[in-house]
């Protein structure tokens, strides 16, 4: 885990735990949004999205939250089409926050 991720957990995420707000926490769960398939001889792989944590709170509210440093963010010219297909397929319909968290430093 890059340390900015580290560093979001043990000083966002903890604190919530802490306090009984937030009473699960996974890691990179994996998302299908399209699959796998074959178009005109082209072989089109499976798109997924990895976000760094998701975050299920007491009140049953569930939260996606992405981790990057803006090198990053700038390195993986994809993820802007990821993070729009994951929040339009998955998280706008089932009501769930999606939080963009910058790290100060490059990872």
């Amino acid at each position: 885990m890059p340390e900015s991720e580290k560093r979001y957990y043990r000083e966002v995420i903890l604190p919530k735990v802490a306090c009984g707000l937030v009473v699960k926490v996974q890691e990179q769960i994996a998302f299908e949004l399209l699959p796998e398939k074959a178009y005109c001889g082209l072989k089109l792989p499976k798109a997924r999205y990895k976000p760094d944590f998701v975050l299920t709170y007491a009140d049953g509210t569930v939260e996606i939250v992405e981790v990057k440093s803006r090198f990053t963010r700038r390195m993986q010219r994809d993820y802007i089409y990821r993070r729009r297909l994951f929040i339009d397929l998955i998280a706008e319909p089932r009501g769930w926050k999606f939080t963009e968290w910058y790290a100060d430093k490059e990872d």
